[in-house]
């Protein structure tokens, strides 16, 4: 999940810094639900993957005024007061 996560920085530090003055929205994705329930537990969303799209979103937004656009799919509701407190601004939960 590490080398995720800086493969990630890597890509938006590159296309920011070239189109991040034009831009006003950004998408990322990440499925943590079915139709019916998470994936994983939200204890282990907290543990592992939370503090990885909170240095991911805390990052995009460093290098440009932009909304983060999140998509999952399936039944979030567990999830949406974290995304929040991460900083994304348009859920798509679809």
């Amino acid at each position: 999940m590490k080398r995720y996560l800086e493969l990630k920085i890597m890509y938006w530090d590159n296309l920011l810094e070239r189109i991040g003055k034009d831009v006003d929205i950004v998408c990322e994705a990440d499925d943590l639900c079915t139709q019916r329930a998470a994936w994983l537990s939200l204890d282990m969303y907290r543990r592992f993957i939370k503090p990885r799209q909170e240095i991911l979103f805390s990052f995009i937004k460093s290098k440009a005024d932009v909304k983060i656009f999140f998509h999952s799919c399936g039944s979030v509701y567990d999830f949406i007061s974290d995304l929040i407190e991460m900083g994304v601004d348009i859920l798509n939960p679809i």
